[in-house]
């Protein structure tokens, strides 16, 4: 009469959170329960999880340092799992791969110099923020995080505006690759020139961005900048709840809440 589960950890490299064909599973996850009895893996990378309570809910926490490949990563890193009386569940856990992306911001046309704390923003495809990251004392950026499709790579125009600068180009274009080492992009590089002025402002059009009502962006929002050197990304919550036999994600932003 006692449960069991069965943990199955694949690299999603379409990054969609599903398994579709051809995408294998992966060496090397760590888990850790507040019940059953965990088997090692042996003869696949499955883990194996017996002698659980039925009826109960177990709780799941993902090592996200399990893998020795930065660029796989998981998003969800606490699951809760129903427990069902005299049945083997299986619970499929994705693993994303990230593509990277790394550039420079020269402070002068010659590019001798780097420019420090400039933030460069990675925008999707339907104008959405994936991730943002700020430059380095050399100028040097880098943000891991982008999942396979196009983005855009554009300064933030509020903090080109405050500094009466502009950037060449004002944008570039930035192709994530499906791949299972996980996609690099680099040799990216912005180019700061002194702007035109127009009162008191500098004002720098980008005709390949546009809002989501067909305008322009010429200006980003009057908020401050964020002013720490951390990249960061648009992601789910930590904690999901699997709920049917075959493992399904949600991200939930407070408490698990029973079944």
């Amino acid at each position: 009469s006692r449960g069991a589960i069965v943990v199955l950890p694949y690299l999603d490299i379409n990054c969609n959170d599903v398994r579709d064909p051809g995408e294998p599973k992966v060496w090397g996850l760590k888990i850790g329960t507040n019940m059953g009895e965990v088997m090692p893996q042996s003869k696949d990378s499955c883990i194996r999880i017996y002698n659980l309570e039925p009826y109960t809910k177990m709780y799941m926490d993902l090592d996200k340092f399990s893998f020795d490949n930065i660029a796989w990563q998981i998003k969800n890193a606490t699951l809760k799992v129903a427990i069902e009386p005299n049945k083997l569940k299986l619970v499929e856990v994705p693993v994303s791969i990230a593509g990277e992306a790394s550039g420079m911001v020269y402070a002068n046309s010659s590019k001798t110099t780097g420019q420090q704390g400039i933030i460069v923003n990675f925008y999707r495809s339907d104008l959405s923020l994936a991730g943002r990251t700020v430059t380095e004392s050399d100028g040097f950026f880098s943000f891991l995080g982008l999942a396979p499709g196009t983005y855009t790579a554009r300064i933030v125009t509020a903090q080109l505006n405050k500094l009466h600068m502009i950037a060449s180009p004002a944008s570039l274009p930035v192709i994530i690759s499906a791949t299972a080492e996980g996609d690099v992009v680099d040799n990216l590089q912005v180019v700061l020139q002194a702007g035109q002025r127009n009162a008191g402002k500098t004002i720098q059009k980008d005709s390949n961005l546009q809002d989501k009502t067909g305008m322009i962006k010429v200006a980003e929002s009057s908020k401050k900048p964020r002013s720490n050197n951390q990249s960061t990304s648009l992601s789910s919550s930590d904690s999901v709840e699997v709920n049917e036999n075959k493992a399904q994600s949600e991200p939930v932003t407070q408490a698990p809440k029973e079944a």
